[in-house]
């Protein structure tokens, strides 16, 4: 395998498990808010952790982010 093939194999990696956390972290932010106002400060922190892991997912989609670092790099 030549280092493209690894590099792409990585990426998609790291974006299944993101893509994971991500989903779990929603089901659990639905979970929590589910039960009402003694949730809510856990659904909060949940849904914000959520609202980070779509924003990195959109990056690596779109490919912003693999552009930026050839964009940083020497």
């Amino acid at each position: 395998m030549n280092d493209n093939t690894i590099e792409t194999i990585r990426g998609h990696v790291r974006w299944a498990f993101m893509a994971a956390v991500t989903a779990t972290m929603l089901a659990l932010t639905f979970e929590h808010a589910r039960r009402g106002m003694p949730g809510m400060a856990t659904a909060s922190v949940y849904a914000l952790t959520v609202g980070f892991g779509l924003e990195f997912l959109r990056a690596e989609w779109s490919g912003t982010r693999r552009r930026r670092l050839r964009a940083d790099a020497p």
